[in-house]
């Protein structure tokens, strides 16, 4: 095999491999951008969640405040607060970056609609009912227990959090998954160089070593 042969051959080699690790270099980064994005929607999730769930502690606290005062005040805070939250929950279904936290905010939704019409609308009747002279505090106060509101508040914020933990476990799998890219890549780029190179020396260093027909002709007209 003449020495541009060979030469071609180290050359195709080498660019070969080149080719293979750029390719697996595209992949690694598009994998860390992708982990990006998820780090990004996670962290927006998880701050929606959040919100939401200030909102309905929020609510419960004003509602509250009502019932013991009796500030039509607070009554307006509460209703304020009870449209607030419907429309914060629908913008997160529909900003939600996975289907199991739509899933869970609409969960929230249905109990927190729940809460509204069957606890807080109901428990602000009556005590209109106690500000009217119709009904009194302790009658207020039993019909308070007896809707058990410390349920739906648990109900919602159970929810809350499984939607947070399931957030957190995603964002992690998307680390270790681009960790993992990462790694491969190293590898790869480390052990796919060396081949090519010693291909090529070996090729090469054969011909080098051979004296060449000009150089021996050369060495005899000196010699001569």
């Amino acid at each position: 095999m003449t020495i541009r042969k060979r030469l071609l051959w180290g050359f195709g080699a080498i660019l070969a491999i080149m080719a293979f690790l750029l390719i697996v270099n595209i992949f690694a980064v598009l994998r860390q951008y992708t982990t990006r994005d998820a780090v990004r929607d996670s962290l927006a999730d998880v701050q929606m969640i959040e919100s939401i769930r200030y909102r309905i502690i929020e609510n419960r606290l004003t509602l509250g405040n009502y019932l013991l005062s009796g500030d039509l005040r607070d009554e307006d805070k509460t209703n304020k607060g009870i449209t607030e939250l419907e429309s914060l929950l629908k913008e997160g279904e529909a900003r939600a970056s996975t289907t199991g936290v739509r899933s869970t905010l609409s969960q929230v939704e249905d109990n927190e609609r729940g809460w509204a019409d069957q606890f807080a609308k109901e428990v602000i009747a009556k005590r209109h009912q106690v500000d009217s002279g119709d009904a009194t505090v302790s009658d207020l106060q039993i019909f308070y227990l007896q809707h058990d509101p410390v349920s739906w508040t648990n109900k919602s914020v159970a929810m809350l959090d499984q939607a947070t933990q399931a957030v957190h476990r995603a964002e992690d799998e998307s680390n270790a998954s681009a960790s993992a890219a990462t790694l491969w890549s190293a590898v790869i780029a480390t052990t796919g160089i060396c081949p090519p190179f010693s291909f090529s020396l070996r090729r090469i260093a054969p011909v080098a070593s051979k004296p060449s027909i000009s150089g021996i002709c050369t060495s005899i007209r000196i010699k001569s």
